[in-house]
C-alpha cells in the first residue's frame, strides 16, 4: 500500500467517524423491521459478550427482552480474528495472536462506531378512547443518527465498524426486510480489511506495509437457545440447567444452506417431557414471569429453532466468488469453556490440535448436554496483504409455529389429548420452516443484495394512522404513503392481544382512506390493526411500521340510569378460560352511565379501587387488574358501588375473584 492510498483509505474513515452523522452508540442499532428482531453488534456490557437477543415474534413498540411479548432466542453473535506467522509493525513475531480493539484491551469491545439507515420512518398510529382520551406510538426522527433513504435497499440497515490491533478493520452491514416474505430473517454482511490502522485514530496508519500470512476468523456465540424466556420459565427453575440441542447443518457437498442452529430438548431430571417448555400452571398468575398475560397454561414457549446461517464467503481476497469448503470448522461446548476462548492456548488447540472439522451429529435420543448452548464456526486461513480485504455474508433467523398454534397444541398436550408422536411432530415443523427461512435469505443474497439490488418491494406505508372504536364498529383513518404507486390498501387485525399473527380482514381501493369495520365485531373484544398499501403487482408495504399496539374495544352505548350494572365475568376465575379472547386478566363493569364513579371495596371495607367513568362508552374495563396501590387483587368478595355524578343514583353488588 502507498502512502497515498493510505491517506485516503484513513481520510474516508475520518469522515464516518467524526462527522455528526456517527455516534457512539449500542442501544439505538436494534433491527425492528420485520417479525425478527436483532440488536445489531451490541448488547449493554461485557457481560453479554456484545450480543444482545434475537427476538421473535417481533414487530411490536414494546422491544426489550422480557416485556411485550418477545420471546428472546439466541444471544447476539460476535467475531474474533486471529493472526498466526505474523510480524507486527514493532517487528515481534507472533506464532499466534489474538486480535483485540485497542484501548479496551479485549475482543469484545464495548465502544464501536455505529449507524442506521432507514428506509421510511415508522409512522406515527393513534387510537382514540371513548372519552376522547388520544393514545399515541413513539416512532423515530431523522436526526445524527436516523436517516432516511428512500432508496435503501432494504428496510433498515445499520452499520458499524472497529478497529483492531492487528491492523485491520471490521466493518459489519446488517440489512433487514418487512416484505412479507423476507421479513423473518437479517442478512449481516462483514468486510475485514488490512489497513495497516492499529489504534482507534484513523487518520494515523503505524505500519502501511503489513502483512497478515494467515488470519483466520471465528464467528461465535455463547448463547444459541430457541428461546430463553422458556429455560428460565420451566427447565431452568426447576433444575437450574439448561436443555438444549445444537447442530450444524451444511457439511455435505449437495447441501443447500449452510447453519448452526438450536432447538429445545427434554429435560432429563423433569419427570413429564418439557421438550417445547410447555408454560407451567403454577406461573400463570405470577408476576414475574407473566408480565404481560401473554402465555396459557401448556402453550410452548420454546418452540421455536434459532440459527445463524452462512450465504458467501470469500475464497480469498484476490477470488470473491464463493467457497463451499468454509467454514472449515464447526461445533459447540459449554457455555463456561467458551468464555475462556481468550486465552491463547485454547486457540493454539482449536487451530492445530482435532478441533477443525465438523463435530458429529448430536444423539437426539439421549438427553441433551447441559449448557451446551455455545457455538463456534471458524473461517481461514486468509492471506491478506496491505489493501486486502474478505467478504464473509451470514444470516440470522428463528422460525417456528405461530403463538396461537403454540397456544392450541400446547393445551392439548397439557391435557393429554395428543400423543408424544404428534407434539414432537408439531415441534420438528420450526426447524422446516427455519431452514425455508434461511433458502429465501440465501435467494436474497444471489440475485439482489449481492449485486446491490432490492428484493421488489412495495409502496411506502399509509401514514398517520388513526382508529377509533364505536358502537358496535371500529373506524379507521390514514393519510395515501408518499412513495410508491397504489392500487389497493388492506387491513390486517389481531383480536384479544397485539401479540401473534395479524390475519388479512379486508381491502378498500386506492381512492378510500377510511375503513369501518363491522366485520365480525364482538363487544368489548380487544382489536388491533395495521394497514398496507399495495401496488398493482400486488406487493405490500410493510405493517410494521403502522402497526398498532393498544387495544380499540367496540362498545354498546350508555344507559339511562344504572339500575341494570353488571361485572364480567363473575366470578372472575383466572385459571380458566379466557372471558374475553386473549385477555385473561380483565373485568368488565357494563350498562353505565355516561358520567359516573366506580368504587371497589372488600367485605371489610377496605377502598381497592376507584373508576371515574366519562364516557360515550357504557363499559369500564379493569385492566390490568391492579389496585390503587398498584397491587393485583387477592382472591375474595368484593363490593362494588356505582354512582351516577348526575342523579346521586347509587347501585351496589359484588363479584368474585378466584385465583
Amino acid at each position: 500500500m502507498n502512502v497515498k492510498t493510505a491517506f485516503v483509505d484513513a481520510l474516508l474513515f475520518f469522515i464516518f467517524f467524526y462527522t455528526p452523522f456517527s455516534v457512539h452508540a449500542q442501544a439505538q442499532s436494534e433491527l425492528y423491521a420485520g417479525t425478527l428482531h436483532d440488536a445489531a453488534g451490541g448488547g449493554p456490557d461485557d457481560s453479554y459478550y456484545r450480543g444482545a437477543y434475537l427476538k421473535w415474534p417481533g414487530g411490536h413498540e414494546d422491544s426489550k427482552v422480557s416485556p411485550g411479548g418477545m420471546r428472546s432466542c439466541s444471544a447476539g453473535v460476535l467475531i474474533k480474528i486471529v493472526v498466526r506467522n505474523w510480524t507486527g509493525p514493532s517487528g515481534v513475531f507472533h506464532e499466534i495472536k489474538e486480535a483485540y480493539t485497542p484501548e479496551t484491551g479485549t475482543s469484545t469491545p464495548m465502544e464501536y462506531r455505529v449507524r442506521k439507515t432507514f428506509r421510511s420512518l415508522r409512522t406515527t398510529t393513534t387510537v382514540i378512547d371513548p372519552d376522547g382520551t388520544e393514545r399515541t406510538n413513539q416512532v423515530e426522527e431523522e436526526g445524527d443518527f436516523f436517516r432516511v433513504n428512500h432508496n435503501l435497499i432494504s428496510d433498515e440497515m445499520v452499520e458499524d465498524w472497529e478497529m483492531t490491533d492487528a491492523g485491520v478493520v471490521i466493518k459489519r452491514t446488517y440489512y433487514a426486510w418487512a416484505n412479507r416474505e423476507h421479513d423473518d430473517y437479517i442478512i449481516e454482511k462483514v468486510v475485514l480489511k488490512n489497513t495497516g490502522n492499529f489504534d482507534e485514530n484513523p487518520v494515523t496508519i503505524e505500519h502501511p506495509d503489513n502483512d497478515i500470512p494467515e488470519l483466520y476468523v471465528v464467528y461465535w456465540s455463547t448463547l444459541l437457545l430457541p428461546c430463553i424466556k422458556g429455560e428460565k420459565l420451566h427447565s431452568f427453575n426447576d433444575t437450574g440447567d439448561h436443555d438444549n440441542y445444537v447442530d450444524y447443518y451444511g457439511r455435505e457437498p449437495a447441501d443447500s444452506i449452510r447453519i448452526m442452529y438450536g432447538f429445545d430438548g427434554d429435560d432429563p431430571d423433569i419427570p413429564i417431557d418439557d421438550r417445547g417448555d410447555p408454560f407451567p400452571e403454577r406461573y400463570v398468575d405470577d408476576s414475574r414471569y407473566n408480565p404481560k398475560d401473554i402465555y396459557d397454561v401448556g402453550e410452548f414457549v420454546s418452540a421455536m429453532y434459532a440459527g445463524y446461517g452462512v450465504l458467501h464467503t470469500d475464497r480469498s481476497a484476490a477470488d470473491h466468488t464463493n467457497d463451499p469448503g468454509q467454514p472449515f470448522t464447526t461445533g459447540w461446548a459449554s457455555k463456561f469453556d467458551v468464555r475462556n476462548w481468550q486465552d491463547a492456548l485454547t486457540w493454539d488447540n482449536m487451530l492445530n490440535q482435532g478441533i477443525p472439522g465438523h463435530r458429529a451429529h448430536p444423539d437426539l435420543t439421549a438427553p441433551p448436554q447441559r449448557y451446551y448452548q455455545s457455538f463456534w464456526m471458524g473461517f481461514g486461513p486468509y492471506q491478506l496483504s496491505p489493501g486486502d480485504s474478505i467478504s464473509l455474508v451470514f444470516v440470522h433467523a428463528a422460525k417456528g409455529p405461530n403463538v396461537e398454534r403454540c397456544k392450541e397444541v400446547g393445551l392439548k398436550w397439557f391435557n393429554g389429548e395428543i400423543a408424544q408422536d404428534e407434539k414432537n411432530k408439531f415441534l420438528n415443523s420450526g426447524k422446516d420452516s427455519l431452514f425455508q427461512t434461511v433458502g429465501r435469505a440465501q435467494w436474497n443474497w444471489d440475485h439482489y443484495l449481492s449485486k446491490n439490488v432490492s428484493i421488489p418491494m412495495g409502496p411506502s406505508q399509509p401514514q398517520n394512522l388513526t382508529v377509533r372504536a364505536g358502537g358496535k364498529q371500529v373506524t379507521l383513518n390514514w393519510t395515501a404513503p408518499d412513495v410508491g404507486e397504489i392500487a389497493a390498501y388492506r387491513i390486517y387485525r389481531k383480536e384479544g392481544t397485539y401479540f401473534g399473527d395479524y390475519l388479512f380482514h379486508d381491502e378498500v381501493s386506492a381512492n378510500e382512506t377510511q375503513y369501518i369495520d363491522t366485520l365480525n365485531v364482538n363487544i368489548g373484544v380487544s382489536y388491533y390493526y395495521y394497514v398496507t398499501a399495495m401496488n398493482s403487482e400486488g406487493i405490500e408495504s410493510t405493517g410494521h411500521y403502522n402497526r398498532i399496539n393498544i387495544p380499540s374495544r367496540p362498545f354498546l352505548g350508555t344507559a339511562k340510569n344504572i339500575s341494570k350494572v353488571r361485572v364480567v365475568p363473575n366470578p372472575y376465575n383466572y385459571h380458566q378460560v379466557n372471558h374475553w379472547s386473549g385477555e385473561r386478566n380483565r373485568i368488565t363493569f357494563a350498562n353505565l352511565t355516561e358520567d359516573c364513579t366506580i368504587r371497589v371495596f372488600t367485605v371489610n371495607g377496605d377502598l381497592v379501587k376507584t373508576f371515574h367513568h366519562q364516557s360515550e362508552s357504557g363499559t369500564e374495563h379493569w385492566s390490568p387488574m391492579l389496585t390503587d396501590d398498584n397491587l393485583f387483587p387477592a382472591a375474595g368478595i368484593y363490593i362494588y358501588v356505582v354512582e351516577d355524578n348526575k342523579t346521586g343514583q347509587r347501585e351496589t353488588g359484588k363479584f368474585i375473584i378466584i385465583r
